[in-house]
């Protein structure tokens, strides 16, 4: 069981997707993956989530700071459970892999991701 890697989201209003894309792929000089979600427009680039939506599309995510990409969802959560963090959503099948949103016991909420290997091939990532 291992975290892959952490992205930091980063919300922000529809009408600057664009400029803020280009400011992150200038400074990395990549993206993995962009797509359209239950009404958000996101895009991996670096160590950031770039999360574009309408305040209603938003509020539901806006405390999720944290994005963790593992190697094993059902690991994590069992071993988030055993120490004491309560999951706030089930595992579930999203475009590029499985997630879950869990409450830690310090209070911060984060998401942890399951690329599935199909996304991982796609985007040329690799598993550690």
């Amino acid at each position: 069981m291992k975290a892959i890697r952490s992205l930091t989201r980063i919300y922000l209003a529809p009408e600057a997707m664009e400029e803020m894309l280009s400011f992150y792929e200038d400074i990395f000089g990549e993206r993995r993956f962009r797509i359209q979600y239950e009404g958000l427009d996101l895009a991996s680039v670096g160590s950031f989530f770039l999360c574009a939506g309408s305040d209603e599309a938003l509020n539901p995510y806006r405390e999720i700071r944290t994005i963790l990409i593992v190697d094993s969802l059902n690991e994590f959560k069992e071993s988030l459970l055993a120490h004491g963090a309560e999951i706030l959503s089930e595992p579930k099948q999203l475009p590029t892999g499985l997630n879950l949103v869990a409450k830690h016991p310090d209070g911060s909420l984060v998401e942890y991701v399951e690329v599935s290997q199909k996304e991982e091939d796609k985007n040329g990532s690799h598993r550690s």
